[in-house]
């Protein structure tokens, strides 16, 4: 499987949040870049809340937030809740970066979805 294509395009910023529009172009054949959900940051608590379009839901892409459960809890939601549900990495690609922007505290007009540059801020939060 490649890398997921995600972009994150912020839309605005109030006293409590950042929202961010959600692009992807793996959803279509031509490979345009398409709105695949929303993003809002609250970086004080820090939690963000994902909403999806049609294409999203269409496609059965797993949710961002379940990227964020410990792993037990995670098989639990997909084969509960989220039974053939087949896409992954797009959810995690979002919950990736949203969670790298609160924790970066950066917060930049556009950020596609780069796993081992986001991967290496992880890393240097928990060495």
């Amino acid at each position: 499987m490649s890398i997921p294509h995600i972009m994150l395009v912020k839309l605005y910023r109030t006293g409590a949040g950042i929202e961010y529009r959600v692009e992807c172009r793996d959803f279509n054949p031509d490979g345009r870049w398409d709105v695949v959900g929303s993003v809002v940051l609250v970086p004080e608590l820090p939690i963000y809340e994902f909403q999806p379009t049609a294409i999203w839901r269409k496609k059965r892409v797993l949710p961002p937030h379940l990227y964020g459960l410990g792993q037990r809890e995670r098989v639990a939601e997909i084969r509960g809740e989220y039974r053939g549900y087949s896409f992954g990495a797009w959810g995690e690609a979002v919950h990736q970066c949203a969670t790298a922007l609160m924790r970066e505290r950066l917060y930049p007009e556009r950020l596609a979805y780069r796993w081992d540059v986001l991967w290496q801020g992880a890393a240097r939060q928990t060495a």
